[in-house]
Parts: C-alpha cells; structure tokens; sequence
C-alpha cells in the first residue's frame, strides 16, 4: 500500500510538520541557592537575645517548613501543570531548594547555642536528618541521571535487571560455544572475573566512559597481554559487549537503588518534623 493514500493517521502527521526547535533552557538553580545560602549564613549568626526574638524566628522557621512540606502537593497536582515548552515544576523545585538553605539559617538562629533535651531537641534532630537527606537527594538527582546514562545502552526498570543478567550470562556461555581454547582461557581468565568484580560497578561509574569505551579500554588490555595473538581470538568483540554490560548492570542497580532510596527517607522524615513541630508548637502555647 502506499502510506499516504491509505492511512489517515500517516497523511495527517505527514500533512503538517512542525519546525524544528531546540529544548528550551533550563532554570539555573545554584544562583538561588547561592543567595540563600549567603543569606542563612548571616542569619545563623544573630542570637536570640529576648524571648520576642525567640517566638519571631520560630514563627519564621515554622511556616518556611510548612512552606517546604507544600512542595510535594504542588508537585504532585495539576496546578503547575499544563501545555507549555518549559517545565512549570522546575522553579518549585528551586524555590523549594532555596528556602531549605534558608531554613537551615533561620532554625540555628532560632535555637541559639543550647538545646534542652526535650521534644524540640527531637523537633533538631528531626528537621536535620530531613534536610541532609535533602541535600543528598538533590545532590544524587543532579549527579546519577549523567552517570546512569553512560552505563546504560537501553533504559531499563529495576524489576527487569535481574532478568537481563541472567540472559546476559547466557548468550555468554552460548557465545563460548564452539569456540578456540584460546579464546576460553582468555574469558575465564580476564573477561568472567572482570563481570563479576565487586568492586567493578563503582569503578565503571567513577571512570566516567561510555560502554562503548570500557569495551575499547577492555580490549587493549587483553591485547597489552597477548599482543598479536589477539586477532586469532574469535569472538572476542561479541564477549567484550557482554561482560561490559554485565559490569553496567551491577552499575545500574547500584544507581537506580541511590535515587530510588534517598527521596522516601526525606518523605519520613519531613513528616516527622511536621508532627514534631506541631507538637512543639502545642506545647509553647501552653507556656511548656
């Protein structure tokens, strides 16, 4: 059949194309987070002196964690959402980094130098686990995205990896079949153990080179090793691609359980600083 002529859906995307643009710039986040941190710093340094200046940075530091908690509802309805190029969520997600530095400038002003062992001391603890695991994650989002997409020829989920190893070391163990003895020793002695390093997946991430380029760094080892023999080795390359994806693999798990694993203990523990600073709120009403 011809395309065109006998299926609408292809002569209607045919019919109109939409010019070619790039993806629009993104919002840069450090100057914001800059500012605060410059601002929280000056800040962190002013005592409270009075009782007044007390209750007046905790009402402060109070409602920018009321303001930090409401991140996650805008993010997660259609309020900030709707047809447009730029992300709408993005200058959330700044603003919601910047007030956290900021918090942390406003909460040490307000606690001064001495903690009593009480439930604002739990209220410290609670709101300083959420904000270093705050910290982490936006670190971890910022850094393994990159990294996770050098290890990766095809993005896959975490419930399918094990699955992929396993078809891994079987066209491995298929690809050996029929082979020289040569080429044998050469994967049991070189190409196997490098698979299964423990140590491989941290290394193949720190390395910073594509798969295409561990499987070239791969390759010129085995050849600093046996020299010209090297060409006599059949299959060789179709190995290489199979254990450098097998060490991607372990490389992978280890970077999808990062970004998976950072952001629910920053959930908890918001939502234990939530309750910790109503509880605390309770109880300075009440002259406790």
């Amino acid at each position: 059949i011809e395309p065109l002529a006998a299926l609408g859906d292809v002569r209607e995307a045919m019919a109109v194309r939409p010019p070619r643009r790039g993806l629009p710039e993104r919002r840069a986040a450090w100057p914001w987070v800059l500012g605060a941190a410059a601002i929280a710093a000056a800040v962190a340094r002013v005592q409270p002196t009075t009782g007044a200046m007390r209750m007046g940075t905790g009402v402060v530091a109070g409602l920018v964690v009321a303001a930090l908690a409401g991140y996650s509802v805008v993010k997660r309805t259609r309020l900030a959402r709707g047809k447009s190029e730029v992300s709408r969520v993005r200058p959330h997600a700044v603003a919601h980094m910047a007030l956290g530095t900021l918090a942390l400038g406003i909460v040490v002003a307000h606690v001064g130098r001495h903690v009593a062992a009480n439930a604002a001391a739990a209220l410290i603890a609670a709101f300083a686990v959420a904000s270093a695991s705050g910290i982490a994650a936006a670190v971890l989002y910022r850094v393994i995205p990159k990294a996770l997409s050098r290890v990766e020829r095809r993005a896959r989920l975490p419930e399918d990896l094990a699955a992929r190893a396993r078809e891994l070391d079987e066209r491995a163990f298929g690809a050996l079949t029929g082979r020289s003895e040569a080429m044998k020793a050469v994967y049991a002695r070189w190409l196997a153990p490098y698979a299964r390093a423990p140590l491989g997946a941290l290394t193949l991430v720190l390395g910073g080179k594509t798969l295409r380029g561990e499987e070239k760094r791969l390759r010129a080892r085995v050849e600093g090793v046996l020299g010209p023999r090297t060409a006599t080795l059949d299959g060789l390359d179709d190995l290489l691609r199979l254990v450098v994806e097998r060490r991607a693999l372990r490389a992978q798990t280890v970077l999808q359980a990062l970004l998976r694993g950072g952001l629910p203990l920053h959930v908890v523990a918001v939502a234990v600083t939530l309750a910790l600073l109503v509880l605390h709120v309770a109880l300075v009403t009440r002259g406790r």
